[in-house]
């Protein structure tokens, strides 16, 4: 088939398109991550606890505590990772250092249920039902509809 002058350039620039699409854009999103850390010794907080999260799914407590050790290490103020710290400590089998850290959540952010609600549980299971009253009381006030509250 004969093409004209203005379609070899239409299909050129297809062409040219299909190649932007497939090295430019990938080189241009590897360039953003990389200028957003990549390359840096510490993985992000995000991605320790991920890693973390699947450890936990294998039963793996003793890995995921490494890794939300490793977390809270380099954020002491991420919240989420101090509950997941809790919870790996709780699972480990050390209550009372689960417990500073889920306290430690709750001050950071207040008004988080996970944390309201993991401090006032873990307070419950260690028989301290006076203590647990007000983090489990605070975390129906933030989920009233949620069925561990109630």
């Amino acid at each position: 088939m004969i093409f004209s002058a203005g379609e070899v350039q239409v299909k050129q620039w297809n062409i040219w398109n299909i190649l932007c699409s497939v090295f430019c854009i990938p080189a241009l999103a590897l360039l953003l991550f990389c200028s957003a850390g990549c390359g840096s010794p510490k993985e992000e907080n995000a991605v320790l606890l991920a890693r973390a999260l699947e450890r936990a799914k294998e039963a793996d407590w003793k890995d995921a505590l490494k890794l939300t050790e490793a977390a809270v290490d380099q954020d002491p103020s991420d919240a989420a990772a101090l509950i997941f710290h809790a919870l790996a400590l709780e699972k480990t089998l050390d209550q009372d250092q689960a417990l500073d850290q889920a306290a430690a959540a709750v001050r950071i952010a207040p008004d988080d249920f996970i944390a309201q609600y993991t401090l006032g549980r873990m307070l419950y299971e260690k028989g301290k039902y006076d203590r647990a009253l007000a983090p489990l009381m605070k975390a129906r006030r933030l989920r009233p509809s949620d069925a561990n509250t109630v």
